[in-house]
Order: C-alpha cells, then sequence, then structure tokens
C-alpha cells in the first residue's frame, strides 16, 4: 500500500488516484507546465492552474515521469472536458501501446489497491469496455 496516495469511489471505469505528475499541456502554439495534478487514471487527470483553453479544445499532453534532468516524456492527444476557477480535467483520447502500459505501471505503483485497478484493467481493452 502507497502512504498518502488518496482514493475516490467513483461511478467512472477506472479508480483515479491522487498523485501529482508534471504534465506539459500544448494547444494553440501555446504550453503550460502544471506540477500540481490529481485524479490521475487510465482516461484523465486533473491539472491546477489558469488554463485558457476553452472546453472541448484538442491538447497535446506530455506526461513526465520521474524528477528533474531524469525524466521520461510520454505524448498524449486530450481534449478539455471541465474547465473551473482552480484548474481543468483532460481527458485522454489517443496514447500509444508503450505510453498506455507505462501509465498503467504509475497508478499500479501508487495504488494503495492495485488488486482493484488490476480488475479494472482487465474489464477492458485498452480504454474501452469488453
Amino acid at each position: 500500500m502507497t502512504e498518502g496516495v488518496k482514493t475516490w469511489p467513483h461511478p467512472r471505469d477506472f479508480t483515479r488516484l491522487s498523485i501529482s505528475r508534471r504534465f506539459d499541456v500544448s494547444a494553440h502554439g501555446q504550453t503550460l507546465v502544471f506540477e500540481d495534478t490529481r485524479d490521475i487514471c487510465l482516461r484523465g487527470v486533473y491539472v491546477f492552474g489558469t488554463v485558457p483553453f476553452a472546453l472541448e479544445t484538442e491538447v497535446d499532453v506530455r506526461l513526465h515521469l520521474g524528477e528533474g534532468d531524469e525524466t521520461m516524456p510520454l505524448d498524449l492527444r486530450g481534449r478539455i472536458v471541465r474547465a473551473e476557477a482552480e484548474g481543468c480535467a483532460i481527458e485522454f483520447t489517443e496514447m500509444a501501446p508503450e505510453v498506455y502500459h507505462h501509465l498503467k505501471q504509475l497508478l499500479l505503483n501508487n495504488s494503495p489497491d492495485s488488486g482493484k485497478l488490476e480488475e479494472e484493467f482487465g474489464e477492458h481493452l485498452g480504454l474501452k469496455k469488453r
């Protein structure tokens, strides 16, 4: 069990974890860096900070695994699905199989209940229900 990681009961397909990672979000020639995040799951992330992009904006997302100069960037596509004063929710819409694998491993390594996550993953073909 990982200390300090929160999960939320949810009607969603995937458990959301309260872990913080760096995300770079780009659209319309502008890149924003977010280091304060929550609710990471296979389907998306919530980033804290000012986001000038409108709802439904398609964005390029780079998730940084690791810290400092030792990060491994993972590139995804997404769209803004919720915008609030404190931040926004980004739904992941595309990712390469190796990115899916690394994101899944990040979640498993930080979950207080990796068995539950494994069940959720087993109920899906990638991001889609079986």
